[in-house]
């Protein structure tokens, strides 16, 4: 099992490790069954994301995790996203991508029930029990591109073409108009030019 994005569009700043804890919040768990990621305070909000590919398996509201997300990755593995600012917009049986935003991070929880400051609660599950998530988060390997082998060709052929900007036709392209409109001027691009001779610079260009 590989991540391949982290669950949050910032640094990791893990507030709070998994395991045995005692932090003096009222109704909170003695021994944390995941990991508290901090915000990204450079922005008004930090994104929740996909940690790999998967299938949201629940999305909704409980009184200790607030709004919260579960995404099954396989037979064997599924994460856990809790006190998101809102309801995730993905409904259940969403298939997301890993680095797909799911979510804005939040605090969300019954009030009278738990009391916290904005952050994630990230859990990673293997066959139903939660594991330490910091080893993978540490470990996280960007998804390639999921190409044929033609679709990949197709690709390049279509950034190529928006980047000379030429569209094949017998016209410039943006980034070499000046050098064409100077080799028309002295007769090289029709050939009017005695000997039609270009400079070694003018080749290079």
């Amino acid at each position: 099992m590989k991540f391949n994005s982290l669950p949050v569009d910032a640094k990791l700043r893990v507030t709070s490790k998994f395991g045995k804890r005692n932090l003096g919040i009222e109704n909170a768990s003695t021994f944390h069954e995941g990991v508290d990621l901090g915000r990204d305070f450079s922005k008004p909000s930090t994104k929740i994301l996909a940690v790999k590919s998967g299938r949201i398996i629940e999305n909704r509201w409980n009184n200790y995790r607030g709004w919260y997300v579960i995404i099954r990755h396989d037979e064997e593995y599924s994460t856990l996203y809790q006190h998101l600012r809102a309801k995730c917009p993905l409904p259940v049986g969403s298939i997301v991508k890993a680095g797909e935003v799911i979510g804005v991070m939040g605090n969300s929880s019954d009030k009278d029930v738990l009391k916290v400051a904005t952050h994630l609660h990230f859990e990673l599950r293997k066959n139903g029990k939660e594991i330490d998530p910091l080893p993978y988060l540490m470990n996280v390997e960007s998804e390639g591109l999921d190409l044929t082998e033609s679709e990949l060709k197709k690709m390049v052929s279509v950034m190529i073409k928006e980047a000379l900007d030429g569209d094949g036709k017998d016209v410039p392209s943006n980034w070499a108009k000046k050098i064409w409109e100077e080799a028309t001027a002295e007769g090289i691009v029709d050939g009017s030019r005695p000997k039609a001779y270009a400079t070694r610079e003018q080749v290079a260009q």
